[in-house]
């Protein structure tokens, strides 16, 4: 299936299993499609990651609400950087997570993300967003956050831009050292344990 340039090009980023609930966000997609299609703009899911037991379900499922031409299960990647490149939005359903990799990868190369409303995802993608957040296993309010974004460029533009200095912040070279650096002087003056959350703020100076 090759794109078009004027396709709704999202990914999902994330191993094939239970967790990530593939089931839902492709039940989601089912309805980005019937509400996008009548409006000539055809809905692009690309699903990325290695099979860990839940491949063979979610195919099979895509199968059987006729996603053949809306969904792309392209294994795992070795440029995610390419495939994010080619996507407007991304996409990630899961229904637990600490440390959320399959939403802030591509929140670092500057797109939106709709996902789900769980604590690691909340805290990743932080206050700008939330709203576009649904709770976990609801196809219908999926799909109405994958469908804000995909009816406003502007948006998306904005958001990916909020996502990249949220990351950029967070997770980049200086704000990590400083992290560690904290945990070492406050573990060497016996300061530990406490909210270590609290070490991801940017430094004053």
């Amino acid at each position: 299936m090759g794109l078009r340039e004027d396709d709704i090009v999202g990914c999902m980023l994330g191993h094939l299993h239970a967790g990530k609930d593939h089931v839902t966000l492709l039940r989601a997609w089912r309805l980005v499609a019937d509400r996008l299609m009548p409006q000539g703009q055809r809905p692009v899911l690309i699903v990325a990651g290695r099979e860990a037991g839940g491949g063979d379900a979610a195919k099979a499922l895509a199968f059987d609400l006729d996603l053949r031409e809306h969904v792309l299960f392209v294994g795992e990647v070795d440029d995610v950087s390419g495939l994010l490149a080619a996507a407007d939005l991304a996409v990630f359903s899961s229904r637990r997570e600490c440390f959320p990799r399959g939403a802030i990868e591509p929140m670092s190369v500057g797109l939106a993300v709709a996902g789900t409303d769980v604590p690691g995802v909340r805290e990743a993608v932080g206050e700008p967003g939330a709203p576009y957040l649904a709770p976990p296993g609801d196809a219908p309010a999926l799909a109405d956050a994958i469908l804000r974004l995909a009816h406003d460029p502007d948006l998306r533009a904005r958001l990916g831009r909020a996502n990249a200095e949220l990351i950029r912040s967070r997770h980049s070279g200086e704000a990590t050292s400083w992290v560690y650096a904290r945990l070492l002087v406050d573990g060497l003056a016996g300061r530990l344990p406490y909210q270590v959350t609290d070490t991801f703020r940017t430094p004053s100076w």
